[in-house]
């Protein structure tokens, strides 16, 4: 395999600018990657303010909206849902095989294991239990509640289901790539784009796969503890894996072979028409979320296709667009990971803080949508000010 001549950041989600030096074709990929970020974060902000999903806190429910609202609600979050948590899996895929080749399996373990694990096992041991308890069991003593949450297994990973489930699914292509051995992983392959008709093929492919587990495990559904949900499990695996050639036959470099405008419209046209089983449907959110009918069939095949049109939009839009490094844009990157663990807490402060403020819903939400992020980012870069918080972060 031909070696890069420059050196990228490590997985987007979890990348560290400050210690590599990225030339400017990659700068777009960190762009992108505080796009994704926001637009995750907004979307546990939309469910604050009435949009369906799980949460720590709701301000209001979705039951109570008018129909206008559901409507604008659903397809944002569906949408957001649909590609932004796929294509993070594909860049991660794409620079975790660039960085095990770089690095060595040993090195690159345990370069995981720093910037994975530790958050990981930071947010599950002490930053979700005391969000608990400081949202639902402020009346009981906080030492006997933190035991017991712990001795009944009553925990769970929140969010950082994501880190969770990248780490296992970087342990599994360590695996893959020693049973191959040292020859199969140094043979060379042609770089070469792929045909969009066999990228509609695994979108179809995907979304059938989820249409069938989600009649056991619908959207939405999630495993104690590790709060996978399997019902989104399929296009996440198959991201990743795509990641993973997408290094190795250099896609994103060539990305610009694709026109954005064609797949923005395609996305537009797909997000148009997705209230469509909300609409002629029988309103109920359960019919879409999975079992045998023709809403749960819709949206699962409606999911593969707006994270095909979006992830190939983006990037491309991005590659030919926003490869820079502006003197604004270029502090955001670095703290793109930082704002994912934290975001939570910094979230529920503020939106608990501006309680008072009556607004409608949708509004609010809008009003308050620049309010956290800043928040957001600005907590990250702080916190990233600490000696050695860098090295995780």
């Amino acid at each position: 395999m031909e070696r890069i001549q420059y050196t990228m950041p490590e997985i987007p989600v979890t990348g560290n600018s400050s210690d590599s030096v990225v030339t400017a074709r990659l700068y777009y990929l960190d762009n992108i990657r505080v796009l994704l970020i926001s637009l995750i974060v907004l979307l546990h902000l939309a469910i604050t303010y009435g949009a369906p999903g799980g949460w720590y806190v709701f301000e209001v429910s979705f039951d109570t909206l008018g129909p206008v609202q559901k409507i604008i609600y659903s397809a944002y979050n569906a949408t957001v849902q649909g590609f932004a948590l796929g294509f993070f899996f594909l860049l991660s895929g794409y620079f975790t095989a660039a960085s095990l080749e770089r690095k060595g399996t040993r090195r690159f373990v345990k370069d995981r294991m720093i910037r994975l694990g530790i958050p990981l096992i930071v947010y599950t041991a002490v930053i979700n239990p005391v969000l608990i308890y400081l949202l639902y069991a402020r009346q009981e003593r906080f030492f006997p509640f933190l035991l017991s949450h712990f001795v009944n297994l009553d925990f769970s990973v929140g969010p950082m289901w994501f880190v969770a489930a990248l780490l296992l699914f970087t342990m599994v292509y360590i695996l893959r790539q020693s049973l191959k051995g040292a020859a199969a992983q140094e043979q060379s392959v042609p770089p070469a784009m792929p045909r969009i008709s066999r990228l509609f093929v695994i979108g179809i492919v995907t979304g059938l796969i989820a249409f069938a587990i989600r009649f056991v495990y619908p959207a939405g559904w999630s495993l104690p503890l590790l709060n996978f949900q399997f019902g989104y499990f399929t296009q996440y695996i198959v991201m990743f894996a795509l990641g993973t050639m997408a290094w190795r036959l250099k896609w994103f470099d060539r990305v610009t072979e694709y026109r954005p405008a064609v797949w923005f419209a395609g996305a537009a046209f797909l997000i148009l028409i997705m209230p469509a089983p909300l609409i002629f449907g029988s309103g109920e959110l359960s019919a879409i979320l999975g079992g045998m009918t023709w809403q749960a069939f819709s949206y699962a095949l409606w999911e593969s296709l707006i994270c095909i049109c979006m992830v190939i939009g983006l990037s491309a839009f991005f590659r030919r667009h926003f490869n820079g490094k502006g003197s604004w844009l270029g502090a955001l990157p670095p703290n793109a990971y930082a704002v994912y663990v934290i975001h939570p807490p910094v979230m529920i402060a503020l939106t608990i803080a501006f309680t008072e403020l009556q607004l409608s819903p949708l509004l609010k939400f809008m009003v308050m949508s620049p309010i956290v992020l800043t928040g957001c980012f600005v907590t990250a870069a702080l916190l990233r000010a600490i000696p050695g918080v860098k090295k995780v972060l």
